[in-house]
This record gives structure tokens, C-alpha cells and sequence, in this order.
């Protein structure tokens, strides 16, 4: 067999199931490659104290004289986020090793091509890492040391939804997150696949709003190489990737229409076919949906399908917004300025009582993101330690009036009365889009869309 030498590696743990002697000089090649080998008689026991950093099993099939399935049971267990490749010199294998290799998400090539097969697992493996590791990154971030996600829920409204958010988080249904923008939805999700048993497992993220239209398939369910112009090698998509993991699509209302038929199939079989290819490969993932739209709405519109909106809708749990909350806020605003300070290796803030009297009589109609961003933007700015009334920006009480009240209409054109319609709400919801959006009873996409029609940015 020859040499796979010319692999860069750094060192990669690799657990190699292969009795025979015939496998003597591929371990040899890949230590030679800087592999560190562990090499296990694969039709006995993993040994207690196998490397937990293993990042790729070899599979010899050849060389298998008993059924593998509990020392596949026992892979999965135990190296759970390792890349499983199984390799053999003949051209077909029987019936019942290709049901349990398919069956144990087992990988097949042929031995000959494994040297250059090499370089692309490695791909894989780095991808699986780095998506780990920003998993990780983004539940310190927002957590505690451990990872878990916190959610202050001082408030009746809060502590009755965490209450329901423990008992969703144990179960494989899928959810449906709603509430405004800036609510903390992706939070909210980030927390429960914590709490879940497939914690240690991805969370994998999508959003549905972000994407560009011809690519949102591409992404949640991959390619084939050639499957289009710009594929040029096989690409598994995001609902791939968060096999035995989290599937999280946000913004899930934006899902263009022509797409939502392959979402359904998807959650009703768990089953992913690549753009280009016949193969249908199953996939074990808790479906998780966020949404700041009135779907039920937008069925009715026929602007979202109704059969995939009670598939996602199995379970639901809807965010208040910050306003019907007001019992968090001082420990949403403590705990926001000690990540900050903690990020920034400052001494702490202080926050005086005229500051703290303004921040809990703003209305927030952007919610938790305006906090933060109001929060960053005092401490930012703040020169002694004490974050003073004169530190922020809030904007004074908006008039009693509701929006287009006392708007002198004659005259005017259809077009004309919709910017101004626009205006004035933005104006009344403090320059908020998702708010004024709410208020308008359209879509975000849809005030971004008017807005950019009338000449709306910068100002209003």
C-alpha cells in the first residue's frame, strides 16, 4: 500500500481496528505521516483507557471474522464525535456488513485510495473540531464556566417559560421558539441543546433569513461535486453535520416557499439527499425553529406551508418581550455589565440612581439586543466607573400618539402615504425596524424592501 506520508498532520489520534499483519505497513505509514496509532484486535473490547481525543476510527473489513455491531455500538459510545472510515480491498462487501456499516454511520472506501482520502478526512475532522470549539466558545460566552447558557428569570413570565424550557430539553420533538426581535430566541436555544442529552453533541445554526435564496438549499442539505457550477467538491450540508446533534433554524419564516416541501420530507423521514445524488442518507438530529413571524398568519396568506408549520410547531415556547419582563431588568443590566468588564479586564460599573430610573422606564421595543448595545455604548464612553444618566442615549417617552395619527393624508399618493406611513413608525418605535415592522403587521424583509424603495436609510 502506499505511503500517505505526504499528509500534514499535527498529530491527530487515530484508533486503528485491524488484527492482521497486512495492516502492519499502513500503521507504519501513518505514524511515519504523525498520526499517533492506537492499534486494537477490533473483535474484542475497546480498551478502558482509550484516548478520548481520538479523532478518526479505521475500520479494516476484511479482516473482520465476527459480526462488529457491539464493538460499533461501543465506537459510537464511546468516541462519539469521531470521523468513522472503513476501508476494503474488494470490489463489494456482503449484505448484511453494508447494513451495519450504514446502520453505524460507517464511511467506505476502497484501500487503495486511502492515502489520498486522507488529506480530505482531515478536512472533516477539522471542520468537526472547529464546529465544536465554536459551540463551546459561544456557551462560555454567554454562560457560566461549565457552558450553561444564563437566562435571569426573576420575572413570573420568565420563570414559568424556563420551567417548560427543563421539561422540552429532554425530549426529541421538534420546537418552535417564538417572540419579537431581540428577545434572546437563539439564546433560549443555545440553552436547551445544553441541557439536552445531545450536549456534547453539535448545535448547528442556520439562519434562514441570511442565506441567499439559491443557497439555502445547498446549505442545510449539501452537495455533490458537479451538482452545479460553483461545486466543485462534495460539500454534506448543515442538517449532515448535526448528526446526533441540534439542527437550530432561525428566522425560520424567511424559508422560501419552493424550499418548505424539502424541509417537510426532511423532518418527517430524518433523511438528507444531497443536490446531485440519489443517495439517501439518514441523519439523527432534534429539530429546533425560531421565528419573530406570525406563522400561523402566514399560513392563512399562503406565504408558509401549514403541514410544515405544525411539523415544526410540535412543541412551542414564546419569549416575552423585555417590556412584560420589567422584573429582570436589574439583574439583566448587572450581569450584562460584568460580561463586559470581564471581557474588557476592567474594574466594575456603577450605575447611579438616575441612570438605573431611566433604563427601567424605557420601553425596550428592541429588547434584549438594545440593552446590550445601549450598555456597550455607556461603558464605552464612561471615563470614572459610574455610568451616569448623561452615558446614555435613550431617547425621551415617545408622544401618546399612535402611528400615521394626525398625518395630513390629502393630496397625497399611494406611494407617498406608505413612506410616510413608514416614517412615522419608525419614528414612533424609536427607529426600531422589527418593532415598526410588528406595529405595520409586515416582515422585516418586507420593511427593509419598502424602506430601501422610499429612500428611507440613513434617516427617517
Amino acid at each position: 500500500m502506499s505511503t500517505v506520508s505526504s499528509v500534514q498532520t499535527e498529530a491527530l489520534n487515530l484508533l486503528y481496528l485491524d488484527p492482521s499483519s497486512k495492516g502492519d505497513s499502513l500503521e507504519t505509514n501513518l505514524r511515519e505521516a504523525g498520526y499517533q496509532v492506537t492499534r486494537v484486535h477490533h473483535s474484542g473490547a475497546l480498551p478502558d483507557t482509550l484516548n478520548p481525543d481520538i479523532a478518526i476510527v479505521l475500520f479494516a473489513i476484511d479482516a473482520s471474522e465476527a459480526s462488529p455491531q457491539d464493538l460499533f455500538a461501543e465506537v459510537q459510545r464511546v468516541l462519539p464525535d469521531a470521523v468513522q472510515v472503513a476501508y476494503t480491498s474488494k470490489k463489494s462487501i456482503s449484505e448484511t456488513m453494508q447494513t451495519l456499516l450504514e446502520m453505524y454511520d460507517w464511511e467506505v472506501i476502497q484501500a487503495l485510495n486511502l492515502p489520498k482520502e486522507f488529506s480530505r478526512l482531515r478536512r472533516r475532522i477539522e471542520n468537526k473540531t472547529r464546529l465544536t470549539q465554536d459551540n463551546r466558545q459561544l456557551r462560555l460566552a454567554l454562560g457560566d464556566p461549565v457552558g450553561e447558557v444564563h437566562l435571569v428569570a426573576r420575572s413570573s413570565r420568565m420563570q414559568k417559560l424556563m420551567q417548560q424550557a427543563h421539561q422540552v430539553a429532554d425530549l426529541d420533538s421538534s420546537l418552535l421558539i417564538t417572540g419579537q426581535s431581540g428577545t434572546g430566541k437563539t439564546t433560549l436555544a443555545r440553552w436547551i441543546h445544553a441541557q439536552s442529552p445531545r450536549a456534547h453533541q453539535p448545535l448547528v445554526m442556520v439562519s434562514c433569513a441570511s442565506l441567499p435564496r439559491e443557497l439555502i438549499e445547498s446549505e442545510l442539505f449539501g452537495h455533490q461535486k458537479g451538482a452545479f457550477t460553483s461545486a466543485t467538491h462534495d460539500r454534506p450540508g448543515r442538517a449532515e453535520i448535526a448528526h446526533r446533534g441540534t439542527l437550530f433554524l432561525d428566522e425560520i419564516g424567511e424559508l422560501p416557499l419552493e424550499l418548505q416541501p424539502k424541509l417537510l420530507t426532511f423532518l418527517q423521514d430524518r433523511v438528507v439527499t444531497r443536490i446531485g445524488s440519489n443517495k439517501a442518507r439518514r441523519v439523527d438530529v432534534r429539530v429546533i425553529a425560531a421565528t419573530n413571524q406570525d406563522l400561523e398568519k402566514m399560513c392563512q396568506e399562503r406565504e408558509f406551508r401549514e403541514d410544515l408549520f405544525y411539523r415544526l410547531n410540535v412543541l412551542n415556547l414564546r419569549l416575552p418581550p423585555l417590556a412584560k419582563r420589567r422584573e429582570d431588568l436589574p439583574e439583566l443590566i448587572e450581569a450584562t455589565l460584568d460580561r463586559i468588564t470581564t471581557r474588557r479586564g476592567i474594574p466594575p460599573f456603577r450605575v447611579s440612581g438616575e441612570a438605573m430610573a431611566a433604563l427601567l422606564d424605557h420601553p425596550w421595543p428592541g429588547n434584549l439586543r438594545e440593552l446590550e448595545n445601549e450598555l456597550e455604548r455607556a461603558a464605552a464612553f464612561c471615563e470614572d466607573g459610574i455610568l451616569r444618566r448623561s452615558n446614555f442615549l435613550l431617547e425621551a417617552p415617545v408622544p401618546k400618539r399612535t402611528p400615521g395619527e394626525g398625518l395630513g393624508l390629502a393630496g397625497m399618493t399611494l406611494a407617498e402615504i406608505e413612506r410616510e406611513a413608514i416614517r412615522e413608525t419608525l419614528r414612533y418605535c424609536q427607529g426600531n425596524k422589527a418593532a415598526a415592522a410588528r406595529q405595520l403587521g409586515i416582515s422585516e424583509k418586507s420593511i427593509y424592501n419598502k424602506m430601501r424603495r422610499h429612500g428611507l436609510f440613513p434617516t427617517y
